[in-house]
Formats: C-alpha cells, structure tokens, sequence
C-alpha cells in the first residue's frame, strides 16, 4: 500500500518536489531539505530530520503526533504505586538547540497509583510561549505527572506532565506500552518528579 505525506508546508517556496521512502511519498519537502542542508552547510545534519518532524501535518490520512512540537522523547523505566525510576533520551525541534539529542533520568518524589510494572513511553513536548526561546534546558526539572492505563500484564496508557521553565508552562503528553500488575483493568496515578541530566 501507498502512503502519501501532505500538508507540510504553507510556505509554497517548498511546495515542489517529492521524497520517496519505499510506501512513502512526502510531497513538497525534498527542496525544504535541500535548503535547509546548503544553509547550514550540513553543520547540523538531525535539524533537517527535525524539521521533517515538527513541519509533517499529516502522514498519509493521519494527523502527525508531533506536528508543531518543541521536542519529542522516549524513554523506559519501572513504575511502583505511584513511584517511578525512568531513563531516555529527547530531540529538540526547534530553538537553538534544534537538532540536538540530550539524554535524561527522571525520579519521583512522591506519589500515588494503582498499579506496577516496567513501561516505555514515547511523547512530545510543547511550550505555550514563543518556540523559538525553546531549549534543553526546558525539559529539565521538576514536573507533576497524570496517567492513566488500561489492560491486564500487558497494558498501554497515556500520560500527561506539566512543569514551567523559564517563565513558561512547558508541557508533554505521551503515550506508553508496559507490563505489570494492576489492581482493576482501569487504572491510573499521579506523581511529582524531578528529570535530571545523565
């Protein structure tokens, strides 16, 4: 099957050529690329891959997940009623340290759910500020966390931190994939955090 990428850029100066990534089709990015790659004289190779990112509206007939992002992450860790112990790593979209890939840990400081287990998440990272202040150091610090999950060993949930930095609220949502223990099929928390670098 062939999927079609649209909607990139309102920007019709990148609104020509096409890129093909075996089923994919991504229309209107390849001169975006081009450029991108002759004006940073390719010092900065990952900002092309996170234009792609943050710019991509739509793939295929679904809606991109980290359209208009600041940055996306991942990362794995263990989970005990409420308290949790992550690693992982995120890339930044945009700002001047767009392009750049920064790993972190994250502890808890306390907190409450129903639930056990080891998980992955990945998720995106917003500010409702100017963008373009964006940096790593955004990502770091304390946070409080929402979640909620919905299985028996093998469950998938979604997850909802907040947090301010430089002035700004900075917030992320996720979506996770773990196995465990979990009181009721329905099962959720919440906790207060700290993400430090590593």
């Amino acid at each position: 099957m062939k999927t079609e990428v649209t909607g990139l850029s309102t920007d019709n100066t990148f609104a020509t050529g096409d890129l093909l990534f075996g089923n994919f089709t991504v229309h209107g990015i390849r001169d975006k690329w081009v450029n991108n790659w002759v004006q940073t004289q390719g010092d900065c190779p990952n900002c092309v891959f996170a234009d792609l990112i943050r710019d991509t509206q739509y793939l295929g007939q679904y809606p991109n997940p980290f359209y208009q992002a600041e940055a996306i992450y991942f990362d794995h860790g263990w989970e005990f009623m409420g308290h949790e112990g992550d690693k992982g790593g995120f890339l930044v979209l945009v700002g001047e340290d767009k392009g750049n890939f920064y790993s972190f840990k994250e502890g808890t400081r306390g907190g409450i759910s129903t639930s056990a287990g080891y998980a992955g998440e990945i998720g995106r990272v917003d500010v409702t500020g100017n963008p373009n202040l964006f940096t790593s150091d955004f990502f770091y610090g304390f946070r409080e966390k929402w979640y909620a999950s919905y299985g028996g060993f093998i469950s998938g949930g979604i997850g909802y931190s907040t947090s301010m930095s430089g002035g700004q609220p900075v917030t992320a949502i996720s979506v996770q994939i773990g196995f465990g223990l979990n009181l009721w099929p329905l099962s959720g928390g919440y906790n207060q955090g700290v993400i430090e670098k590593r």
